[in-house]
């Protein structure tokens, strides 16, 4: 599904935004749909990392006007990536510092 949703919008429109920092998400997002949301209704759906989902949600709780979010839930898993039992626990940063912005 991703290839024929690249196809229709092309390669050069794609854009890459941090895997592992909820901050820098926020950050990416806002400097990324400033423009678009001013404009237009933005639905997103997070089909990232953890920590990618987790700045979608800064995000929108800083910017909530013309966002909505949709969550997705899988018709399967795929058994040799499933996550089982407790792994390493991570401290993410939490805070938007609207003054460095």
């Amino acid at each position: 599904m991703n290839k024929e949703i690249i196809n229709i919008v092309g390669d050069s429109n794609i854009q890459y935004i941090n895997s592992k920092n909820p901050v820098l998400v926020a950050k990416q997002l806002k400097t990324i749909l400033s423009e678009s949301c001013s404009k237009y209704n933005c639905l997103i759906s997070p089909m990232g990392t953890k920590p990618q989902i987790f700045g979608l949600y800064l995000y929108w709780a800083t910017n909530p006007t013309n966002t909505s979010l949709i969550y997705n839930a899988p018709l399967r898993h795929n058994d040799l990536f499933y996550s089982e039992g407790i792994g390493k626990t991570w401290i993410l940063p939490t805070e938007i510092d609207s003054k460095k912005e």
